[in-house]
């Protein structure tokens, strides 16, 4: 009777273990899969800043042409 009840015992510590090595694994996967968008999210906000800076970077030299016409034809 002693080992029937630490055989019982032995299978629900270990139905126990399996059941909250499954959550560890989900919650894991949801850390890895939140880390994952998360940079994702930088990735995106970097291209970003760099399409900024190529956005910028044309303006002054479409003001900078525009002030060589307007110079070359004497508007200024």
């Amino acid at each position: 009777m002693y080992f029937t009840l630490l055989r019982i015992m032995a299978g629900r510590v270990g139905a126990l273990a399996r059941r909250v090595g499954a959550l560890s694994r989900k919650f894991c996967g949801m850390v890895v899969a939140s880390c994952v968008v998360v940079r994702t999210i930088g990735a995106l906000a970097v291209r970003a800043s760099a399409l900024a800076v190529m956005v910028g970077a044309l303006a002054v030299m479409v003001g900078a042409q525009a002030g060589a016409i307007s110079v070359a034809l004497g508007l200024v």
